[in-house]
């Protein structure tokens, strides 16, 4: 007896010099062992069955969570008794905990007489899949999703697990998005950790970095240092640039994401970020148009059907082919310029293109187009020659349609009658909050 003392005493302490405090733990003559399988590659695909809706989601995962392996060693080991125990794990079956207990006790039986506890402990660390017959695809179908385990002897406990998987089973399906969340959550984190210990080597500086300091793009993997990255982020969201955060690699097209950014810089530049991409996003939505008032500028939802819009911030009502005030079934006032660019299109359109211009200016503006012009010309001269100036030498307000002129400077214009911002070059309505967006971008070639 007292030579089992010694030999479970000194076995006790080689586990504890050579598996971590967060892998072997004990307590007098019991404990508990967390062994980690190794997978059979570097990723296995994890399926989840959903008996009911005949529905199989697949995830790629790297880690597992380990194998639980408790003890308690008897007076008679290890001379003449294999020691208690009993094995759990959340995402194997009470099948397949068997089989592999049912090997822990054939090592047992190899070893008769000798320490057994690290043999197991490396049995379960590099035989789980292979006496499993686990390749690269796990299933967690019919599991049960609770701790369970084999006791080596005694058949009470037997009895009990033997319920235990009763009660289970009929709660199976619900369980199992709450084993799923619990792999993918525990492979998240031991990625999380893989990453923050390694070194990755920055392709900006050049510089080999701990993960920690490093941040990495998702989709591409691409790794770079907090502090480039960080720059380069400030640059561009500083020039409103923000469809162009992505990786800096040449030609990778992936995005930095929202968490990404507000790690990297700091919270007014943050909320500079999410304002110009709502504001971006909104700019490519055929179904949005912006109140045409200066200090306004809200987005507005149009209706398909109707040509009034009505801004939900200032409740200005306006037309959304003119964006004047709206002026019900009479038609848009327009410059002798765009009447003539208009009866020129609406001459060779096809007939549905007429009668969209039909719905929006009138059928009567367009056809009498040519004769009013000629009359105002021969009737009074003076108005032609004025209405000639305007045309060649004025732009229209996009906001009240005031005809604004430009003696000199850049092409961002201040409209003295409504304070509306808008650009010389397309006549399009520019933010008050950031003008010089228009002209940093490439969307409407404005930037010369």
């Amino acid at each position: 007896m007292e030579d089992n003392i010694c030999a479970q005493d000194n076995e006790l302490l080689a586990l504890g010099s050579i598996l971590d405090e967060h892998q072997f733990k004990v307590t007098g003559r019991c404990g508990h062992i967390k062994a980690h399988p190794q997978l059979p590659s570097e990723t296995i695909t994890l399926k989840v069955q959903y008996d009911a809706l005949d529905v199989t989601n697949c995830h790629q995962i790297s880690f597992l969570p380990p194998l639980a392996l408790k003890f308690k060693l008897p007076t008679g080991y290890p001379s003449e008794t294999i020691p208690e125990f009993s094995l759990s794990c959340v995402w194997l079956t009470n099948d397949q905990i068997s089989i592999l207990s049912n090997h822990l006790k054939e090592l047992w039986e190899k070893s008769f007489g000798s320490e057994i506890l690290y043999e197991w402990y490396q049995f379960l660390s590099d035989e789980t899949f292979s006496s499993l017959e686990i390749n690269n695809e796990l299933s967690v179908g019919k599991q049960l999703y609770q701790s369970h385990g084999v006791v080596a002897s005694g058949e009470t406990v037997s009895s009990q697990r033997d319920e235990t998987m009763h009660a289970t089973t009929s709660n199976d399906t619900e369980r199992r998005p709450e084993i799923l969340m619990v792999l993918l959550v525990y492979n998240k984190m031991k990625e999380e950790e893989k990453f923050q210990s390694s070194v990755f080597t920055c392709n900006i500086c050049f510089e080999g970095k701990l993960g920690s300091k490093c941040s990495l793009f998702k989709v591409c993997k691409h790794v770079y240092c907090k502090d480039c990255l960080s720059s380069y982020f400030e640059i561009l969201i500083t020039e409103g640039s923000v469809k162009a955060l992505k990786c800096p690699e040449e030609k990778c097209t992936s995005q930095a994401l929202p968490h990404q950014v507000k790690q990297l810089v700091n919270n007014d530049l943050y909320l500079r970020y999410e304002r110009l991409l709502l504001q971006t996003t909104l700019d490519t939505m055929s179904d949005i148009i912006y109140c045409p008032l200066s200090h306004c500028q809200s987005p507005v939802i149009l209706d398909q059907n109707e040509n009034l819009a009505q801004c939900p911030s200032c409740s200005y009502a306006f037309c959304v082919f003119c964006k004047s005030g709206y002026h019900g079934v009479t038609p848009c006032r327009l410059t002798t310029g765009e009447i003539k660019k208009l009866c020129e299109e609406y001459r060779n359109a096809n007939p549905e293109r007429r009668a969209e211009m039909e719905k929006k200016y009138g059928v009567e503006a367009l056809t009498s187009v040519e004769y009013s012009e000629s009359a105002d010309t021969q009737e009074n001269p003076s108005m032609a020659n004025s209405q000639e100036w305007l045309d060649k030498y004025a732009k229209t307000c996009p906001g009240c349609r005031a005809f604004v002129e430009k003696i000199d400077g850049c092409n961002q214009m201040t409209c003295s009658k409504c304070g509306t911002y808008f650009c010389w070059l397309c006549e399009r309505a520019i933010p008050s909050y950031d003008p010089d967006q228009h002209f940093r971008g490439l969307k409407y070639d404005c930037n010369r």
